[in-house]
């Protein structure tokens, strides 16, 4: 079983849509997963999206709300039913963020790819350093051709903290995604996502 914490500091930055579109990115490849939602009272968590999508088809994935105070004491129970755990984290709390991140075998830090949305990732990764979990911030929100996109990447390579050479565009089928089961279309970027993190 393979634990991955989606966490950031920062609001806004595409965790809830991460952790959701690569749960049913697994599932699509044969796999079992569950996402974990930390932050049940967000107006747009993933129980939320879980929520209004079983009123229709339902989501492939399974997801579950839990308090991070839970989390060490119920992911082993958890883990042993699903190939793959996504742990989604609310933005602003460092304390559940490092205990998404102590609980995982990856961190994976989604941002817009854009410099101002920069600031608190170093923070998230040093949590991430300091318990010897890997890191990939994911860029997200990106547009082609848009030069921030590559100054961002490089940044972040520049002080060492990995990025994924899959990065997600800002396309209208992912963002009309949330509250449905998402297409197998929509889920493109993040199937190739996916096969990257797992490798």
């Amino acid at each position: 079983m393979f634990k991955i914490a989606i966490a950031s500091l920062k609001g806004g930055t595409g965790k809830t849509t991460t952790s959701i579109m690569l749960a049913e990115a697994a599932e699509l490849a044969g796999l079992s997963a569950m996402v974990v939602d930390l932050d049940p009272q967000s107006g747009g968590s993933c129980r939320n999206w879980a929520d209004y999508a079983a009123e229709e088809q339902g989501l492939r994935s399974l997801v579950m709300s839990i308090s991070a105070k839970e989390l060490t004491r119920r992911l082993p129970e958890i883990a042993d039913k699903r190939d793959i755990v996504i742990i989604d984290t609310p933005p602003g709390s460092e304390n559940t963020a490092a205990a998404a991140i102590r609980s995982a075998d990856l961190l994976v830090i989604p941002i817009n790819a854009r410099l101002a949305d920069m600031e608190r990732v170093a923070g998230v990764a040093h949590l991430a350093d300091e318990v010897g979990v890997p890191v990939k911030v994911v860029l997200c929100r990106t547009r082609p051709r848009v030069k921030a996109t590559q100054e961002v990447r490089d940044a972040l390579e520049g002080i060492g903290i990995p990025v994924a050479s899959t990065q997600i565009d800002e396309q209208e089928k992912i963002g009309a995604s949330y509250g449905i089961r998402p297409t197998p279309h929509a889920l493109r970027s993040y199937s190739v996502l996916w096969d990257e993190l797992k490798g």
